[in-house]
């Protein structure tokens, strides 16, 4: 299939080709960044928007040197392929569309993804292999633990903290602590798409509706 054998080729590789991976791709191409190839386990030896699709394997022997950008949207996958291209020794890369709002002491982690229309504010921080979708609104002090999805128009007031690998579903609201008393979603929770959370949430829970309950 057409592509480049040459390792040192310039661009990013994108593990997955999806529908996250696919809108990743259009935003690093409008600004101006080459994208190499979709990497496919399941379904490789194709194009997608004009961008070959490889397995794991042929992808590592052709751009081995490239950074590399996990596209899955689903917690565990995406913690699997992280596992396996750190494992790899491959340079992870992020993502802050130009079209986000950054506040100049939000702290965001250089592989964390940061779609357009997104805003991150004063103090807040956002960590490592984060997704906060297209016009999530990270508010003022707010903290996200690593490889968490913060999904299209979730609003995050201020004053939470929320732990590791967390699922915020779409629309969701989750309301403003304390200084003093932020509002704490602990570990591996699942927040339904449109809930609305006013209280702490233990690690391990799903939660849905308004306001949002354990279910």
């Amino acid at each position: 299939m057409p592509a480049s054998t040459d390792k040192s080729c310039a661009g990013v590789v994108i593990y997955g080709a999806g529908g996250h991976a696919r809108e990743l791709s259009f935003q690093l191409k409008g600004e101006g960044v080459h994208v190499a190839a979709f990497v496919d386990d399941f379904d490789p030896d194709r194009t997608v928007r004009d961008i070959p699709v490889f397995d794991f394997v042929n992808a590592l022997d052709r751009f081995r040197s490239l950074v590399w950008h996990v596209a899955i949207g689903e917690i565990a996958a995406r913690a699997t392929l992280l596992s396996r291209l750190i494992d790899a020794k491959i340079t992870l890369g992020g993502f802050i569309s130009k079209a986000a709002l950054i506040a100049p002491s939000a702290r965001i982690a250089p592989t964390a993804q940061v779609f357009s229309g997104s805003v991150v504010s004063d103090g807040a921080f956002v960590g490592n292999h984060v997704i906060v979708n297209f016009n999530a609104t990270v508010s003022h002090d707010v903290s996200i633990g690593d490889e968490t999805i913060v999904s299209p128009r979730v609003a995050i007031a201020g004053n939470v903290s929320i732990g590791r690998q967390v699922f915020l579903g779409i629309g969701a609201v989750v309301k403003n602590g304390k200084p003093l008393r932020p509002i704490v979603i602990g570990d591996n929770v699942v927040v339904g798409a449109g809930a609305c959370v006013i209280g702490d949430v233990a690690s391990h829970a799903t939660v849905a509706g308004v306001p949002a309950r354990k279910i």
